[in-house]
């Protein structure tokens, strides 16, 4: 098992994304969210297909890089403990401002 790795691919800084901005990250297999930039690394949730993410769920990250996973380190869903997510861990993520 790979322990770590380096990435080589278009990287965005979340803290660039303005507020109101729409992002779709889509990763294997057929995995897509639709995302809505809250400013400050958190983004809403608008739209979630074959993933564990949940339309209305808060999710923060500090970045996105095209073709590497992709780490929520919190994930705040309505009546639960908030908790971590990654999405793409074995094959990357894609993603695609609107």
């Amino acid at each position: 098992m790979v322990q770590s790795a380096t990435y080589v691919g278009k990287t965005i800084d979340a803290m660039t994304i303005k507020p109101g901005t729409r992002l779709r990250i889509t990763w294997s297999p057929n995995r897509v969210c639709l995302l809505n930039s809250l400013g400050n690394n958190s983004f809403e949730v608008l739209e979630s297909i074959n993933s564990k993410l949940l339309k209305s769920d808060i999710v923060t990250c500090m970045s996105m890089t095209q073709n590497a996973p992709l780490f929520f380190n919190r994930v705040i869903r309505a009546g639960e403990q908030p908790m971590t997510y990654i999405a793409g861990s074995r094959t990357g993520i894609h993603f695609e401002i609107l």
